[in-house]
């Protein structure tokens, strides 16, 4: 047999070469399976293929780790049987579909783990066919969704709250994007701007009229809007306040905010949040507020009392009249101490004590008090406090001042009118009770002066008779010498009881009125004879010093005779103790004839003297004159051209001089 022929060198080596080459890369194919299969069991999504019916062909390591089943468990099983049995007719009805559309994208279930709990994936699969275009298998890739879908349904509860939470404010919240789109306008927006918020949403604003105006009144253009400055700037806005005019008499009054949005580390903002609130009643209570505070105002300024607020007894406010009262300025008084204005610290403790006391009681408190002014005046000030807030008065108390000083000078002057006018009143009275003791006195006198002129003109008659018989006796009868003396004795003392009689006729014979020639010492002796009964029983000396040839005067003759029985009956009261000595002296002086009645009694007093010749003053006891002999004295005198001189010092005595003038046929009757 021969042997075969040997290769050549050079095939030989190429073979080797080949050989080599094919050996190298199984290496390689082998180390890119084993890298291969090593990411497709670790690979971060989980594998499966499935043949026609839905069973299990392969699944890889994760797979196996997510699921916590063994390949043994799951290989040649059917995919619904670890569905969950909700999911499990939904995969029926889906793998038909899949096969004849040959891919699947994005499908979820809901699989049972081993441990019983569940998780949702999502698959994504191709259909694997044969060289003919027969079905072979299904290759899946899926990837556990349950944490995104938590944070997706998280996130979407979150929205839906925020939602609610925007929904539910009571301010106006509108989101707009970079591009002035509309994205969220709440209900609080829509019944603001009565807007149907379907309608805008996605709308420009700055394409619709918002029918917006300015506090006075003027149109609030789109370009002036705060969310476009926020947009172009990045800049939030605040307190930007405009009218949403609704109709001719619906005008909303809101106030604006808006908030930039910022994606990260951007400079622009992406969006923006416009939240605004409803003050048209605050808008409205302003304009009130503001029309009462003009008017309070007006009433301070006009305010006739001063009007201020203390804290804590601080002053916070202060009026203009309480400035012109008290001299202060207004900067001078704010807070400073209301101690300010009190002289002393004890009035300033008594006030503030005593007017808390009736706040805290009353709720309002009235003192009178003085307050010492700027300049070192003090003033009278009528003091009322109310509390700001009568459940705690540390939050403040207001005052009026009233400057009372004159009305309380006013009342002292009527006071002291009232105490003088009554002690007048008094003494009117008295003078009048006593006045009209001695008109009862004065009647008395006159009906003793009517019941002596009758007594003595019944006497006269049988005194008459009397002296008549005794006077014949005298004439017929012989009679013993001492008989006859007696006879004379009877004689005189009937004639000195004639001559009484006439006076007592004189005493009350109302006055003629006519003037005459009257001798002044037969007028004085008649009055004397008339009180010298009296003037004995009370031991009163009568001295007598007549001048010669004192010529007559023409006077009316019992008006006279008044004059002297008053001044002699005033000297013997004087002389009210026992004794005494009243001096009768008349004297020519030039051409009147001069009377003089002087007594040793009791005086006048320096502080009467002027008083003596007034109606109804008497320093006698009660009841003892009328207070109207000097007085009615002095009328007559005067009536007759004359006058009376008086001179006295007390316990010296008083002489009266009476001043009549001599005969003058020019005297008229008085």
């Amino acid at each position: 047999m021969e042997e075969p022929t040997p290769f050549p060198d050079v095939l030989s080596h190429t073979l080797e070469e080949r050989l080599a080459a094919l050996t190298a890369d199984n290496e390689r194919l082998a180390a890119e399976n084993v890298l291969l299969r090593h990411l497709y069991e670790r690979a971060p999504l989980g594998y499966q293929s499935l043949d026609e019916n839905g069973c299990f062909l392969s699944v890889n390591q994760t797979w196996i780790d997510l699921l916590g089943y063994s390949r043994e468990e799951v290989i040649g099983r059917n995919f619904s049987d670890f569905l969950h049995p909700d999911w499990q007719n939904h995969f029926r009805e889906k793998f038909p579909r899949f096969k004849a559309v040959g891919e699947i994208l994005g499908v979820e279930f809901e699989m049972v783990r081993k441990d019983g709990s569940t998780i949702l994936v999502s698959f994504h699969g191709k259909i694997g066919k044969g060289p003919e275009g027969q079905f072979r298998q299904t290759h899946c890739i899926f990837q556990d969704i349950t944490r995104r879908k938590q944070v997706e349904r998280a996130l979407q509860e979150s929205e839906e709250r925020l939602l609610q939470i925007v929904e539910s404010l009571g301010e106006g919240v509108i989101l707009q994007d970079a591009s002035e789109r509309i994205l969220l306008f709440n209900r609080t927006a829509a019944e603001i701007f009565n807007i149907n918020p379907v309608e805008i949403l996605g709308e420009l604003s700055s394409k619709r009229d918002w029918s917006t105006i300015r506090e006075d009144g003027s149109p609030f253009h789109v370009q002036d809007h705060p969310s476009l400055h926020t947009l172009r700037t990045g800049q939030p806005c605040s307190g930007v306040i405009m009218g949403v005019r609704r109709s001719e008499q619906d005008t909303k009054w809101i106030k604006i905010n808006t908030r930039p949005l910022f994606a990260k580390n951007a400079t622009q903002p992406y969006a923006v949040v416009i939240s605004f609130s409803d003050i048209t009643e605050r808008k409205h209570f302003e304009t009130v507020l503001s029309d009462q505070k003009a008017y309070l105002q007006s009433i301070l300024r006009a305010a006739p009392a001063g009007i201020g607020v203390t804290k804590n007894r601080i002053l916070q406010k202060v009026n203009v009249r309480l400035c012109e009262m008290t001299g202060f300025t207004e900067n001078e008084l704010l807070n400073q101490s209301s101690r300010i204005f009190y002289p002393d610290e004890a009035e300033y403790n008594w006030v503030g004590e005593e007017k808390y006391k009736q706040i805290a009681h009353n709720g309002i408190g009235t003192v009178e008090t003085r307050w010492q002014c700027k300049g070192g005046d003090v003033i009278d000030v009528l003091l009322s406090s109310a509390p700001i807030d009568r459940m705690d008065l540390s939050r403040g108390v207001t005052f009026t001042a009233l400057d009372i000083t004159d009305r309380k000078r006013m009342e002292a002057e009527l006071l002291a009118a009232n105490i003088d006018l009554e002690r007048k009143v008094e003494q009117r009275t008295i003078e009048l009770q006593e006045t009209h003791k001695k008109f009862l006195h004065a009647e008395k006198l006159s009906a003793i002066g009517k019941l002596s002129a009758s007594i003595a003109h019944e006497f006269n008659n049988p005194l008459q008779g009397i002296l008549s018989i005794l006077k014949g006796l005298k004439k017929r009868a012989i009679l013993e010498k001492e008989d006859s003396k007696l006879l004379d004795a009877a004689i005189s003392e009937s004639d000195r009881i004639k001559a009484l009689i006439r006076s007592l006729q004189d005493f009350n014979r109302p006055s003629s009125g006519k003037m005459a020639l009257m001798d002044v010492h037969h007028a004085l002796e008649s009055i004397l004879l008339l009180h010298k009964s009296d003037f004995n029983s009370r031991g009163i000396t009568v001295e007598r010093n007549y001048t010669e040839c004192l010529p007559q005067i023409l006077a009316v003759s019992d008006q006279i005779k008044q004059v002297f029985l008053n001044l002699l009956t005033n000297a013997a009261d004087a002389c009210n103790h026992h004794g005494g000595v009243i001096r009768v002296k008349t004297w020519q002086e030039k051409d009147k004839a001069a009377v003089m009645i002087k007594d040793t009694g009791i005086g006048i007093k320096p502080e009467e003297m002027e008083h003596i010749f007034r109606p109804f003053y008497t320093t006698k006891p009660e009841v003892k004159g009328t207070g109207l002999g000097l007085s009615v004295s002095y009328g007559i005198v005067k009536k007759h051209h004359g006058e009376i001189r008086v001179e006295s010092q007390p316990g010296e005595g008083a002489a009266f001089t009476v001043l009549l003038p001599i005969n003058n046929s020019e005297q008229t009757s008085p």
